[in-house]
């Protein structure tokens, strides 16, 4: 109930990038209310949905060389390559001319939107870490 996948950056996902399913049957959501927005998928296969979502808000993803399957929305960014700095060496920062730049929504980032992914590109500046979660759990 109520999740919040927000400004994650996925890269080269071995199985499906998200994966929702129910354990109560088909009769219960498989996720009952939340957001995933603003989330830069590459190099992954497509998520899993096993069971409806409900009172779910899903909008402004990147999918990479990545199927958004049935989470696909209009306002998706879909590309082959979201230009990362340096991908060989694990940097996921964007790059200016990245696709996923200004491709989100909120409230807070640098210029006329945000990015997508857990980077945003911050020009004159270096782009730092967000601090990790708290407070989550997987079970």
């Amino acid at each position: 109930k109520n999740i919040s996948v927000v400004n994650n950056t996925l890269v080269n996902i071995g199985g499906k990038s998200f994966r929702f399913e129910s354990t109560l049957g088909s009769s219960t959501p498989s996720v009952d209310g939340g957001i995933i927005k603003n989330n830069l998928v590459y190099q992954s296969d497509s998520p899993r949905i096993k069971d409806a979502f409900s009172n779910l808000d899903i909008a402004y993803n990147g999918w990479f060389q990545a199927s958004a399957g049935g989470m696909s929305q209009v306002s998706d960014t879909i590309g082959s390559n979201p230009l990362f700095v340096e991908e060989s060496t694990n940097d996921y920062r964007l790059q200016s001319i990245s696709a996923a730049v200004n491709a989100g929504v909120s409230t807070v980032f640098f210029e006329s939107a945000p990015d997508l992914g857990a980077f945003e590109y911050n020009p004159g500046g270096d782009t730092i870490a967000p601090d990790p979660p708290t407070g989550v759990s997987v079970e």
